[in-house]
């Protein structure tokens, strides 16, 4: 008989340990989700300036090329460094 009450306070006792693990699982289990979710919204952030810095390079970029196709005669000067000096 006493093992028998010594083996159910031992199982109680490993029920409630377990219990207390499987809580601590939960909780980090919720801040792990938590984080997740933080870090997924804070990438989603960043790609769309990334984004935005993408097509405003393009912007840049396609506004240097239209600058440079204009006439040499419109370009500061343009002309002289193309041609040689007239003595």
């Amino acid at each position: 008989m006493p093992n028998l009450i010594a083996d159910i306070i031992i199982g109680c006792i490993a029920m409630d340990n377990l219990e207390s693990r499987v809580t601590d699982l939960e909780i980090q289990i919720t801040y792990q989700n938590k984080t997740l979710e933080e870090l997924n919204t804070i990438i989603i952030d960043q790609q769309k300036k990334i984004n935005t810095h993408e097509k405003f390079n393009s912007y840049i970029i396609e506004t240097l090329r239209d600058f440079i196709e204009i006439d040499d005669d419109l370009i500061p000067g343009g002309p002289s460094r193309n041609t040689r000096p007239h003595y």
